[in-house]
């Protein structure tokens, strides 16, 4: 479940941060399936099928995603900036769209169009707790990013189908 993210071009206002999530599933050694869900101020709805890849098993935390009609080279980077608490108990995860180029005065961002763009906070309860996002925040600033650029994503009252995975 998605905690708080960064305005990109598919996603661009903060007032439409209500109920985005999304469930990656690894389907082979470097193909991953993911179900996004994103409501649009609205806690009930649908989401959609899109595609990912590992294309350097040698670094799994950077990963390449995109919708499934598109070449893989058209796809744009997620990388996992860190995750925890432990590699064997993952809870929350900090992600970045690739590289973070643009200086803000408050640290680097990444652009904000579609690909080589974002900063989330993912966290696998639907509301995460504070003692989690904060962590995320300070290893993103620790890391050099601007923090003040990702908003709240409201999550509280959202009602997700279960079970809801792509067969892509």
């Amino acid at each position: 479940f998605v905690q708080k993210q960064m305005p990109v071009a598919y996603l661009k206002y903060p007032e439409d941060f209500v109920c985005v999530a999304a469930n990656y599933t690894l389907t082979s050694a470097t193909t991953i399936s993911v179900y996004n869900y994103d409501y649009y101020q609205k806690v009930d709805g649908d989401g959609g099928c899109i595609c990912a890849y590992i294309p350097d098993t040698s670094v799994p935390a950077k990963i390449q995603v995109g919708p499934c009609f598109l070449p893989k080279f058209a796809y744009g980077p997620y990388w996992v900036i860190a995750a925890g608490p432990s590699p064997d108990n993952y809870q929350w995860a900090c992600i970045s769209g690739g590289q973070p180029t643009i200086n803000t005065g408050n640290g680097c961002k990444t652009g904000d169009g579609t690909n080589g763009s974002g900063l989330w906070i993912f966290n696998r309860k639907q509301v995460a707790p504070e003692s989690d996002i904060q962590m995320c925040e300070e290893i993103f600033q620790q890391q050099g990013f601007d923090t003040t650029v990702m908003k709240d994503v409201k999550q509280q009252g959202c009602n997700y189908p279960d079970g809801r995975y792509c067969t892509n």
